[in-house]
């Protein structure tokens, strides 16, 4: 897990969702975003990364070069839930999953972590933003 924080350029935020609080790396530019947690052979369950879009839309989240499966998240411009994938599998790429609805940020989680936490449509965040420590 070491590798997922050694990068935080900003930081980071602590996300308040559900039950959870959840200590994320930030994804906000395009090649941030592209590599998201494919790095990753674990995620803590109180750890995650937030993707940081532009602008609303419909964000469309692929799997591609994933070794684990995760719950993915969209949140919209006031932070309110507006989808939840649970379990999104690796071996779903080269699909996508779509919300219904347009979204600001994706949370990336460790799969079974939206459950536990009752994260749905609906649930609001709260975010903290973490100063940069370089």
């Amino acid at each position: 897990m070491a590798g997922l924080f050694s990068w935080w350029p900003n930081g980071g935020v602590t996300i308040s969702i559900g039950s959870a609080s959840i200590h994320a790396a930030v994804a906000d530019t395009e090649s941030e975003r592209a590599i998201g947690l494919s790095q990753q052979t674990s995620i803590a369950a109180n750890r995650g990364m937030l993707f940081v879009f532009p602008r609303d839309a419909k964000w469309q989240i692929w799997m591609k070069d994933m070794k684990l499966p995760i719950d993915i998240v969209w949140l919209d411009a006031h932070k309110k839930v507006v989808s939840v994938q649970a379990n999104a599998l690796p071996s779903s790429y080269p699909g996508h999953f779509t919300p219904p609805a347009d979204a600001r940020y994706v949370l990336e989680l460790a799969s079974g972590t939206a459950q536990k936490a009752g994260i749905h449509p609906g649930t609001r965040a709260d975010l903290t933003v973490h100063a940069a420590t370089k």
